[in-house]
């Protein structure tokens, strides 16, 4: 699935997979799916952050059998899912939960560095279609992207000046490690 999906779609539910190289645009969409099903003042209640080591299944499994409390969703993120995944033994039972989460949760499994593809966690969000790829933008997105961050800052920049500054980043070439977080700073 490509991250653009979930945009699209106005109610999400169940779990997912973020993974890829762009953690801005991975970020990006946490916040937008945050702000979109979460009021500020509930936040404290329906939004829930593990760190993968500091968790195990039980927690993970207590935070989605609760109810959201005056918003539409509870979204539970769970960071560094590879960690989480080395630590924790994942059964038939956690694939079993995952199958039946409430239509009021977002479990999101947050992975910012390469996820094997070939692992049994992986492959699941891969068949249910809810793995969300985060993978470098090509060069028309990305210098879409650039205009629309200028725009933001009430700035006016020419597609020439664009291309010029994505050539001294290097963003475009294709072994390049420059994300759009270098981009930004």
């Amino acid at each position: 699935m490509n991250y653009k999906e979930i945009y699209r779609k106005k109610d999400l539910s169940g779990a997912f997979l973020f993974s890829g190289k762009e953690k801005l645009l991975m970020e990006n969409t946490c916040t937008y799916l945050i702000n979109l099903f979460t009021k500020e003042a509930m936040r404290s209640f329906n939004l829930i952050y593990f760190k993968a080591e500091e968790c195990s299944l039980a927690n993970i499994e207590g935070a989605c059998q609760t109810f959201p409390l005056m918003d539409k969703k509870k979204i539970v993120i769970v960071k560094d899912s590879l960690n989480f995944i080395n630590l924790n033994n994942l059964e038939k039972s956690f694939y079993d939960f995952l199958d039946n989460l409430p239509d009021f949760i977002i479990l999101i499994f947050l992975e910012r560095d390469a996820i094997n593809k070939t692992t049994k966690f992986y492959k699941y969000f891969s068949k249910k279609g809810t793995n969300v790829d985060f993978a470098k933008l090509t060069p028309q997105e990305v210098s879409r992207f650039v205009n629309s961050y200028f725009l933001r800052k009430n700035k006016k920049i020419k597609p020439a000046q664009i291309s010029y500054f994505l050539s001294l980043t290097s963003y475009n070439l294709k072994n390049s490690n420059v994300s759009l977080l270098d981009l930004k700073k």
